[in-house]
């Protein structure tokens, strides 16, 4: 057989092994790794590429805000399908999924062509020495299957990271849509008030017309009249610009306002804050995880040790040597010394890293419970306020306007008794729709807080 056959023969099954060494991986296979994504829905199928959503088959969702009546499930799922930071969050899932597999990868080989000792005086190539090799640098410490471990643990982190988006889209979809109903409320209750100012300033003109009061009572009637017109107005504007936020929260989905079937709740289930507090610590999303980055900032700290042991490089060389007319085989292992650089500033980072992963996590429970008592208090005192305002002080404030109103007509009563009273009716009225606000949006953020584990362990939402 001809030299320059064995030659061939020996490199390409020296770059077959070097192939087969280099796909060799620690951890999940690329392939586990591309169906747990596709499991998931962040792959095409059968295509292996990222599942974006402009991508994405028509789903049913997409046609949830087009009926008669809406809903808030209607609301809440066209967010889960179409907000940016709910794409963003799964996407980045996909992000540590690559990094998990790259990781995991062996060191590529590399081929060397070499031709030393040409002769300049003649004979060119065919005097020299000429070899043609693999070298293979080699891993001999725990470094890869420490990085794996990293990356494994940072894409259950952005699993929970995903989660926790969810909860605060979906819990900003409460809170704006609460928003919009109290703004439109509003309209209808300072609608209706103006109706009231209407009578009482029609009342001032027969009176003033008929001589038996003097002109400064119909502007003061006027002017309640014309602040209650300035109020729906600006109300009108607010409800605008809440209904191009619930807009975006939904991902730039036209919600109808005038569809909505929704209104704003007066009663809501009672809760206790110890349980609600334990759910906290146990299923929220966020804890969860800063527990795997703690997981992942403990594998970097291996990995920095496995890096005091580099990685070795075995070289394996075949040629022929032009002067002896002979056939070669070189062979030479690469070993680092680490005299200096034991990577001891690289094992420090990682530790205060992880100390960092500790004090965040606690940090960030710390905040948790903060925001969760507070809700939990606003939604409480709401819950307790609206019974009795509406027993004691709305229907009070009611009766004492008609019975006023009927005083005034009578000539028994001053004007200016009949304008207090219909302001007192009017603040009742707005502090019982602040009061309905104040529970829909304490729900709203506790339900940011706990997600759906709240409806489940309560089994009840307000009403």
């Amino acid at each position: 057989m001809r030299v320059s056959s064995i030659l061939y023969l020996w490199l390409a099954g020296a770059v077959m092994v070097g192939v087969q060494l280099s796909g060799c991986g620690g951890g999940l296979s690329g392939a586990d790794i591309l169906a747990d994504l596709q499991r998931q829905g962040l792959l095409l199928p059968n295509e292996g590429e990222p599942l974006m959503a402009d991508r994405a088959p028509p789903p049913r969702e997409a046609d949830l805000l087009a009926g008669d009546e809406i809903t808030i499930d209607d609301l809440l799922q066209t967010a889960e399908r179409f907000n940016p930071r709910i794409a963003e969050a799964r996407a980045a899932i996909g992000v540590a999924a690559g990094a998990t597999w790259q990781a995991g990868l062996y060191p590529n080989p590399s081929l060397e062509v070499e031709a030393e000792e040409i002769p300049l005086s003649g004979g060119g190539l065919t005097q020299s020495k000429t070899t043609i090799g693999v070298l293979q640098p080699i891993i001999v410490s725990g470094r890869r299957s420490a990085a794996v471990a990293v990356g494994s643990a940072e894409q259950r982190a952005r699993g929970w990271d995903l989660q926790q988006i969810q909860r605060s889209v979906l819990g900003d979809v409460r809170h704006q849509l609460a928003e919009v109903l109290y703004l439109r409320e509003g309209i209808q209750l300072n609608g209706s008030l103006l109706e009231v100012a209407g009578q009482t300033l029609r009342i001032a003109e027969t009176r003033f017309e008929a001589r038996a009061a003097p002109e400064s009572e119909v502007i003061r009637a006027r002017v309640e009249a014309d602040s209650l017109e300035f109020a729906i107005g600006r109300l009108k504007r607010d409800l605008t610009a809440a209904g191009e936020r619930l807009n975006m929260l939904v991902g730039g989905q036209e919600v109808p306002i005038d569809r909505l079937t929704i209104e704003l709740a007066s009663t809501g289930p009672q809760l206790d804050f110890a349980p609600l507090e334990q759910l906290l610590r146990e299923r929220h999303p966020s804890l969860l995880a800063a527990s795997e980055r703690i997981k992942a900032a403990e594998h970097r700290v291996e990995e920095a040790k496995a890096g005091r042991h580099p990685d070795i490089a075995a070289r394996l060389a075949y040629g022929f040597d032009g002067e002896s007319d002979e056939h070669i085989l070189e062979a030479g292992l690469s070993i680092p010394l680490t005299v200096f650089d034991r990577n001891q500033g690289n094992i420090l980072k990682a530790r205060f890293k992880l100390i960092v992963s500790k004090e965040r996590a606690r940090a960030e429970l710390n905040r948790l419970r903060a925001e969760l008592a507070a809700a939990y208090q606003r939604y409480m005192a709401a819950r307790e306020q609206i019974p009795a305002f509406e027993q004691r002080i709305v229907g009070a404030a009611e009766t004492s306007l008609a019975q006023t109103r009927e005083g005034y007509n009578a000539g028994k009563l001053l004007f200016l008794d009949l304008l207090v009273a219909q302001r007192t009716h009017a603040q009742a009225r707005v502090a019982r729709l602040n009061l309905l606000r104040e529970l829909n949006i304490s729900w709203a953020k506790l339900h940011a807080i706990l997600g759906e584990s709240l409806r489940q362990s309560n089994g009840d939402e307000i009403q």
